[in-house]
């Protein structure tokens, strides 16, 4: 990836969840499970986060990653259900990122899990949720790291 492309990353990577500013407190801690009409709540926030990244002039060009940040390499994903090389490459690479994050990290409503079983997660979710070059090289970052 060239230099612009890695800074492209980075960025959404920092705004991916901006658009949770316009999700009530409530579900955004709820301890438990969304019921489905939290979910739907909860899942405009790629939308939302897409709307302010495009009236910030300096970074508009990020507004289709964070828009897409959620969505999956089979197409199960939201806001728009696309799919494979349509889903934008920094898009595919915070997802992958965010999730094994997220696996690692104490929840309200769950345990950290062993970053052992993370990475056996995002093996598993291989071609599924995620792009399979994506999660290969971030396992072999991973491994590098310890």
């Amino acid at each position: 990836m060239s230099g612009t492309d890695v800074r492209d990353v980075e960025d959404v990577a920092a705004l991916h969840d901006i658009g949770k500013l316009g999700v009530p407190e409530s579900i955004l801690w709820k301890p438990g499970p969304l019921d489905p009409v939290e979910e739907t709540v909860m899942r405009r926030h790629a939308e939302i986060g897409a709307a302010i990244v495009a009236h910030v002039e300096p970074i508009a060009h990020l507004a289709i990653a964070v828009r897409a940040e959620h969505e999956r390499w089979d197409g199960n994903g939201y806001p728009d259900g696309i799919a494979g090389g349509e889903i934008p490459i920094a898009s595919r690479i915070v997802l992958a990122c965010d999730s094994y994050d997220a696996m690692v990290t104490d929840r309200a409503y769950r345990r950290a899990m062993n970053p052992l079983r993370a990475r056996e997660e995002l093996r598993r979710n291989s071609g599924s949720q995620f792009d399979p070059q994506v999660v290969d090289a971030l396992l072999g970052v991973l491994q590098r790291r310890g």
